[in-house]
């Protein structure tokens, strides 16, 4: 069964704090967000170096696969997103979130 997934594209504040901003996002936000009742599975991807890199405005993706009523998940995100940890390394105004379902079963 394929699953809904949240999509999040983000950036650190400048190229000098990407490796500050990749230790909070994985040894912290990373294991805030996988507690959370709902979210399955957490794969985090960088932007691969070739033709449309140098155009895409973001450089990392997390996609977060969600098991349970999306809306409950992500009110649970919402509740649980102001105590969670914060970098200042982390662009968190140019971030971007949305939420993805699956077109028909999910098999090509």
């Amino acid at each position: 069964m394929t699953r809904p997934v949240l999509a999040t594209l983000a950036n650190p504040v400048s190229p000098e704090r990407e490796g500050e901003f990749n230790t909070w996002y994985d040894q912290a936000h990373l294991k805030e967000m996988s507690a959370i009742p709902g979210i399955a599975g957490i794969t985090r991807y960088r932007l691969a170096d070739g033709p449309g890199a140098e155009s895409a405005e973001h450089r990392y993706l997390t996609l977060y696969e969600l098991d349970g009523e999306p809306a409950d998940v992500l009110a649970e995100i919402r509740a649980r997103s102001r105590s969670m940890t914060r970098s200042d390394a982390f662009d968190a105004a140019g971030s971007r979130m949305a939420l993805w379902v699956p077109v028909g079963d999910g098999t090509a």
